[in-house]
């Protein structure tokens, strides 16, 4: 079972908001709502992107595990995304999410 205070616990120690986990698993923010509440739990995929987005391990994020660990080192690319994505304000995020999606979405024509 997905353990919301863990979840909640590396958000805050790592310094990522939940908008931007949200966005990069490729949904809206208000599902931490339902997952804090038990309504629903990450779908298997979702649990290994937030638990990498987070640096640990999909068995910490569920109880399995009372080890944190380490997911994979992100390529030096990312981390240098995130140390700057770090400073920004949640309006300057925000816009920084909405370029990333045109970024993307440039890509598939």
């Amino acid at each position: 079972m997905f353990d919301f205070n863990r979840f909640n616990d590396l958000t805050k120690r790592r310094g990522i908001t939940k908008l931007y986990i949200a966005t990069q698993i490729g949904r809206h923010q208000s599902i931490f709502n339902d997952w804090s509440k038990g309504k629903s739990v990450p779908k298997s995929e979702h649990l290994r992107q937030v638990a990498t987005l987070l640096d640990t391990t999909p068995e910490y994020l569920t109880g399995e595990s009372d080890d944190p660990g380490h997911a994979p080192e992100p390529p030096e690319k990312q981390k240098k995304l995130l140390a700057e994505a770090s400073s920004l304000s949640d309006a300057e995020l925000e816009k920084a999410l909405e370029y990333i999606q045109f970024l993307k979405s440039q890509r598939k024509k």
